[in-house]
């Protein structure tokens, strides 16, 4: 540490303390009670008593929601929605801000909590559906279920991947034509696509599913390049897939010839 410098702020701190007792720092404080802060030396410390008012609610919402959009610090929009949700417990908009920074902090059980208390508040809001759908999505597996495969059979998925098919479900049943929640379905149908261990035939209906949903915002959307994207990859994967069976295949054939 530059010793100039630390001594430099000591003189400063004394010279504050000793000559400079009613000096007005209240302006440091955007929300403080300029007429009853007070300024108390006690020690060479001092004590700022301020009283908050008059709170913008918007305002650090706005500032929140810039700070999860650009992922500058997601510590400070929590604190900045905590404040919000301390003095209105209703703001569902604040509820779901704040379970998309715990979801992007990998705290997805937090995030639940936050967007079932959304929900709670405005239970029709396909958008609040669709986001609690992205959470599950990430969130580690958490066991299996039963979930249907779209060939009008059961198989065995991640229970939360399951949880975001229904979310993003939900959000169309509300929303037609909610491009996000179309794309939320053939993200789950991928993933479960590719972490299932079976081989084509347990893979191909997921990733089929994916292949369609991923056309039909195409054809509603245009031509988007990371659309596309998911596509081809989806593509590959049920190609390479079917290629393997195909081999396991030709070589069952030849062991039972030599068998």
């Amino acid at each position: 540490m530059n010793l100039k410098a630390c001594a430099g702020g000591v003189m400063i701190g004394l010279w504050l303390g000793t000559f400079a007792p009613n000096l007005a720092i209240a302006e440091m404080a955007p929300y403080a009670d300029k007429g009853n802060s007070l300024q108390q030396p006690h020690g060479r410390i001092f004590y700022l008593y301020r009283k908050v008012q008059n709170v913008n609610t918007e305002e650090h919402k706005n500032k929140a929601r810039q700070l999860i959009m650009t992922g500058q610090d997601y510590s400070l929009a929590l604190a900045e929605l905590n404040l919000v949700i301390d003095l209105d417990k209703e703001d569902a908009e604040a509820f779901l801000l704040r379970g998309l920074a715990y979801t992007e902090m990998d705290k997805f059980e937090e995030a639940e909590a936050d967007y079932k208390a959304a929900l709670m508040l405005e239970p029709e809001n396909p958008t609040f559906y669709y986001f609690r759908g992205q959470n599950f999505l990430l969130w580690p597996n958490s066991g299996s279920t039963k979930g249907t495969n779209f060939t009008g059979q059961y198989d065995w998925v991640s229970t939360n991947k399951v949880h975001a098919l229904e979310m993003f479900q939900k959000a169309l049943e509300i929303e037609p034509g909610y491009i996000d929640a179309i794309v939320g379905i053939g993200d789950v149908c991928y993933t479960i696509g590719t972490k299932k261990q079976e081989m084509v035939r347990g893979k191909e209906p997921w990733l089929g599913k994916a292949i369609d949903q991923y056309n039909k915002v195409l054809v509603l959307f245009g031509n988007n390049d990371v659309i596309k994207a998911k596509k081809e990859l989806a593509e590959q994967t049920l190609r390479a897939g079917r290629e393997a069976e195909q081999e396991r295949k030709r070589k069952e054939k030849i062991r039972s010839r030599i068998g």
